[in-house]
């Protein structure tokens, strides 16, 4: 997984939640 892909589902994951992404949740999605 490419790094702009991550960043790309971190913000729209935030857009859907409405909170801050932990780094936990960044390593579940890769």
């Amino acid at each position: 997984m490419d790094l702009e892909e991550i960043i790309y589902k971190r913000r729209t994951i935030r857009r859907f939640k409405q909170e801050p992404i932990s780094l936990d949740t960044l390593k579940k999605l890769v």
